[in-house]
């Protein structure tokens, strides 16, 4: 694919004092090591390579993999090439948190059969999140059983899958009470700078119909997974889709984003509850799995530190088969953006005006890159709350067409 129309701004940096990236690099990244360490009960070996790896940040020399049997080896050497020798400041940010969470992998031998270290983590935000199921899922069986759910109805879900990036493991742990809640959706709105919900739900109205296939890029494992799940579930059982496909990413990185280990595990959660709403969901999407309708693809891709424009042509392609794509949460937005220094006020669809599909954003700001925001609503944010970039407390929906409709 093509790289933006625009000249491209130069990328995000630990190395620029005071900022998320170098706040996030010195201090969020050996935290999270940390809680990895506390939490699991490692054998010596891994402990020991995982206190290497807390050693080395920030100042320690960014070196190679060593794990060369590993399936991504063989691309990891080159990524980490350019920026060989040099400290864990120096190089753009998306870089430097892909390698952490990669060396997490290497360190506990993930390739060669080794634990998701992130597990209790995830197992935590998902019982955590139990309280909140029971009205999601009661929700889309109220829609459900009042016939084929409207615009308004397809809207509130979108909404509600929006919020539902806030479960986010790597900056609030499950045991965290200092997590954002934006469930109430009346305040929730005030809270949210950009909103094309509409246009999506204009695109499944308008194709319903017909063999509609709709994408999620997923993001966090827990409620935000649930919430996706519940939503692709609206779509199929409402008629609205005939068929959706998850990507998720190839080994645990961020702490909860999702693998195929972690939807299918939700699914079968919710089959098993004993409320029947919740069960009656886990059903329906065990029903749908079973019949094609739902298929989960891991890619290496979204492990990886690269640019959305520099997908591989044959993920173009895969992606080009979509009737609509939802690109969920705030890692896969800065890899759309290629984590940059963009104008805020840049038209988003002029900046994603590089994908064969038609896109929306649902992503809720965790770091200081953004576009598609008028000066009104970048105001709003800045004087209500001044970390509003990155706490986690405002969201946008983004919507940008095809590129072949996106370019004039």
């Amino acid at each position: 694919m093509s790289p933006p129309q625009y000249q491209i701004p130069e990328p995000l940096k630990g190395s620029e004092k005071g900022t998320w990236a170098e706040q996030s690099i010195v201090e969020r990244l050996p935290a999270i090591l940390r809680r990895t360490r506390d939490e699991n009960d490692f054998p010596a070996d891994i402990d020991e390579r995982l206190s290497e790896l807390g050693s080395e940040i920030p100042g320690g020399p960014i070196r190679h993999l060593r794990d060369p049997h590993a399936p991504d080896s063989g691309d990891w050497q080159a990524y980490i090439t350019p920026y060989l020798g040099l400290d864990w400041l120096q190089p753009p940010w998306f870089f430097v948190e892909h390698y952490f969470y990669r060396r997490i992998m290497e360190a506990v031998g993930y390739f060669e059969g080794g634990p998701d270290p992130f597990m209790q983590q995830k197992e935590k935000g998902l019982r955590k999140a139990q309280t909140v199921i029971l009205p999601l899922a009661s929700k889309v069986r109220e829609g459900l059983e009042s016939g084929l759910p409207c615009v308004p109805f397809i809207k509130e879900m979108m909404y509600l899958n929006l919020w539902g990036n806030q479960g986010d493991l790597s900056l609030w742990p499950a045991d965290s009470e200092e997590t954002p809640d934006h469930t109430d959706l009346d305040k929730a709105n005030d809270h949210l700078l950009a909103d094309d919900s509409g246009q999506a739900a204009l695109i499944l109205q308008e194709r319903g119909e017909s063999q509609l296939m709709v994408d999620f890029l997923i993001d966090n494992a827990g409620f935000e997974l649930v919430s996706d799940l519940a939503f692709a579930d609206l779509l199929l059982s409402g008629g609205w889709a005939s068929k959706v496909r998850f990507h998720v990413k190839r080994h645990p990185t961020f702490v909860s984003d999702a693998v195929v280990k972690d939807v299918e595990h939700t699914i079968s959660v919710l089959s098993a509850s004993k409320r029947d709403p919740i069960s009656q969901l886990g059903n329906r999407l065990q029903g749908h799995a079973a019949a094609a309708r739902v298929s989960i693809h891991p890619e290496f891709f979204w492990n990886s530190p690269l640019a959305f424009w520099d997908l591989p042509e044959r993920l173009v392609r895969f992606l080009g088969q979509a009737d609509l794509l939802f690109s969920k949460g705030d890692a896969n937005y800065r890899r759309l953006l290629g984590d940059r220094h963009w104008n805020f006020q840049l038209p988003f669809d002029s900046v994603i005006d590089y994908l064969p599909v038609p896109l929306v954003a649902l992503r809720v700001l965790k770091a200081d890159v953004v576009v598609g925001l008028t000066p009104r609503e970048i105001h709003k944010a800045r004087t209500a709350d001044p970390r509003w970039m990155v706490d986690g407390r405002w969201g946008v929906i983004q919507f940008s067409p095809p590129k072949d409709e996106g370019r004039g």
